[in-house]
């Protein structure tokens, strides 16, 4: 039982329904943050992604992949979104956001960047090894 409809959509989003979470707005749910250096493990894997942490203030969404636009200097970019704390590369901070940017060859370090989740894909998992995660990249791009 929701006492309102903004609680509602705060829990439809920890439960990673952003889809829904999104009809209830009336617009995508989006982040406006800086972008951060990771490991640059994407990049290694044909898959740069930038990195960005999402503050304990807001509401972090489950832990997963999501379909995603990017807007980047007035144009809109197809992504996919992992949100989670890297289980497959032993990572030791908190959640963070890695967005792999459809079509972008960039660098936008030190800039702050709005990612806008669509629709959730699956689950963060660990993998067996890096080529496994490529694969399962592949996958999900092949979604978003």
């Amino acid at each position: 039982d929701y006492t309102c409809l903004a609680e509602l959509i705060r829990e439809l989003i920890r439960r990673g329904e952003v889809a829904e979470a999104n009809r209830l707005l009336g617009y995508d749910l989006w982040y406006r943050l800086p972008v951060i250096h990771g490991n640059h493990i994407g990049r290694s894997l044909s898959f740069p992604t930038i990195n960005q942490v999402i503050p304990q203030t807001n509401i972090i969404p489950k832990f997963g992949a999501y379909k995603s636009f990017v807007s980047i200097d007035g144009r809109n970019y197809h992504g996919v979104t992992n949100i989670g704390v890297k289980p497959t590369v032993d990572y030791k901070g908190g959640a963070v956001m890695e967005t792999h940017i459809t079509g972008y060859d960039g660098n936008l370090y030190g800039q702050t960047v709005r990612v806008a989740l669509r629709e959730f894909i699956r689950d963060e998992k660990k993998f067996a090894g890096l080529e496994e995660l490529k694969q399962q990249i592949e996958e999900d791009k092949a979604k978003s």
